[in-house]
């Protein structure tokens, strides 16, 4: 019941705080280029994101200490989405700003 209550929460979870991390308008066109700051911040986002979503779904193979390779693969390949969401909406955001300055 709590898995199903959750799941819906974490793609809202994702884009909110992406969105509040990438949201310095303010900030010059080159301050938002997309570096190795928003590497470890959209690293952070993954860990946290895909931890909860590892716990959602394998924790009770983890509790049980049930964990095959291919259990194993899932959990490894689970942050890359929040990974991949989080640094294209930093690209975005950048696109975004450097378009409204040209323009």
């Amino acid at each position: 019941m709590l898995k199903a209550l959750l799941t819906p929460l974490i793609p809202f979870c994702v884009t909110l705080l992406g969105a509040l991390l990438n949201s310095n308008t303010t900030a010059g066109v080159e301050a938002l280029r997309p570096g190795w700051k928003t590497v470890r911040r959209s690293l952070i986002i993954a860990t946290v994101v895909g931890g909860t979503i590892i716990a959602l779904n394998q924790g009770n193979i983890l509790l049980a200490g049930a964990v095959t390779p291919r259990v194993f693969v899932k959990m490894l390949i689970t942050p890359c989405v929040p990974f991949c969401v989080s640094f294209y909406g930093a690209y975005v955001m950048y696109r975004r700003v450097a378009a409204t300055r040209q323009g």
